[in-house]
């Protein structure tokens, strides 16, 4: 079985690398925005080995995780005076990272439901989360 999610695994990085290599030559002659794309990458393959090929949500979670980088990662100066609970109310990045949080549960707890209800084929189900969440 292990050997099996390894190889499935290893095909879903193939795939979507030669998606990646065939979007780039569809462009070719067009600027592109080869940084956001790596990222999108990344994250396809990343979700696809933890959750399955497709889940309904993928595509909100990719955006949403992006949201969240984007947010966390910008500067902000409650960073430098995190007691002071009104710069965190002023600069409004404490609300945004918990709505995306509560969008993120959500997503994860109905990829989460799919696998345990085995919504999923046997091989969309050969995932991190299968073996997480399997009964010992």
């Amino acid at each position: 079985m292990e050997n099996l999610h390894i190889g499935a695994s290893e095909r879903k990085a193939e795939e979507e690398s030669s998606n990646f290599i065939r979007w780039i030559a569809s462009k070719a002659g067009s600027p592109i925005n080869l940084t956001q794309k790596i990222y999108s990458s990344a994250y396809t393959v990343t979700s696809r080995a933890a959750f399955g090929n497709k889940t309904k949500d993928q595509e909100s979670y990719k955006s949403i995780m992006e949201e969240t980088v984007k947010a966390a990662a910008g500067f902000n100066i409650a960073d430098f005076y995190p007691s002071a609970e009104w710069l965190h109310l002023i600069s409004g990045i404490k609300s945004k990272i918990e709505k995306l949080q509560k969008e993120i549960d959500r997503i994860l707890g109905n990829i989460i439901n799919e696998h345990i209800a085995g919504k999923m084929t046997e091989t969309e189900s050969i995932t991190i989360l299968k073996f997480s969440i399997r009964p010992l």
